[in-house]
């Protein structure tokens, strides 16, 4: 014990007790070892959206896919800021701007798999949202949220929707409560693409501009395309999320007291509206 503190080698279980950011790691069997954060923070939550959002984990390193220069760059630097370690880049041939980033350190597997739960190999329907993030603040969740809906999610280009896929339906549950915590309300559905079931979350109307608002993204295209729905929005109105379907009720109240609706028109503007209709704007009442 004293020997190895002479050579700067702590126990891990002292380690909760010092004050320091990060701590050089290896596992029995790896050659070198990596950084690592001393707990869970904004960047760290990033990568594990990043990780999760487009990667997987092998034996042997931890691999992301992506066509987007922008998550290229964050990954590269999320790598040597975190961990120390510099990401090798290939081309992948499947399509034609994709790129493979690879990060080997048997380390780091060790700690994605055991600590972070990500299965090693195919992850699909085995995802969750590490529960080191659902506890975490909100700053820590908004994140890890951003990066995989950098990864994962597509938002619409002339009206208010961002849809967000997974084969995990945990996964896309863990996300909707996620996104409570900052009010915005999704939907979730599921359907089957080329014999696999797929879970889809929605966010639809105001909320789809409450998160371009409260989360965003990094990638540029999808950045121009949300920060446009709050234009949009004004144009349509409060969206099929905030109205109250009456169906002919107003018209059987009216006619039971014996109004027209030009009277009624004077004391409540559009009236004639709701009453065509069938339905209420929450935010006109």
């Amino acid at each position: 014990f004293i020997s190895n503190l002479k050579k700067g080698r702590i126990p891990i279980q002292f380690i909760e007790h010092l004050n320091i950011n990060s701590i050089k790691l290896k596992e029995s069997l790896a050659k070198t070892k990596v950084c690592f954060p001393h707990y869970m923070n904004r960047d760290l939550a990033e990568f594990l959206g990043y990780l999760i959002g487009d990667g997987y984990i092998d034996k042997k390193y931890l691999h992301i896919s992506t066509q987007d220069d922008e998550n290229i760059d964050r990954i590269t630097y999320l790598s040597h800021s975190l961990f120390g370690l510099q990401p090798k880049i290939k081309r992948d041939f499947r399509r034609k701007r994709l790129k493979m980033i690879f990060l080997t350190s048997k380390t780091l597997v060790t700690i994605f798999n055991k600590i972070f739960k990500i299965p090693i190999g195919k992850k699909g329907k085995f995802l969750r949202i590490p529960n080191q993030i659902i506890t975490s603040d909100k700053e820590v969740l908004r994140s890890f949220l951003r990066a995989y809906f950098d990864c994962d999610s597509c938002p619409a280009q002339d009206h208010r929707q961002i849809e967000l896929s997974s084969e995990s339906e945990n996964l896309i549950i863990d996300t909707y409560n996620s996104l409570l915590k900052f009010g915005i309300i999704s939907t979730i559905s599921k359907k089957y693409q080329k014999n696999i079931l797929y879970f889809y979350l929605t966010i639809r109307a105001k909320y789809a501009e409450k998160y371009a608002d409260l989360i965003g993204f990094t990638i540029k295209y999808k950045s121009d395309k949300a920060n446009k729905y709050q234009i949009i929005g004004e144009r349509q109105g409060s969206g099929k999320q905030d109205v109250i379907p009456v169906g002919d009720l107003l018209k059987k109240i009216r006619m039971s007291l014996g109004f027209s609706i030009r009277e009624i028109d004077r004391y409540v503007n559009s009236y004639n509206i709701y009453e065509k209709t069938g339905i209420i704007f929450r935010n006109s009442l």
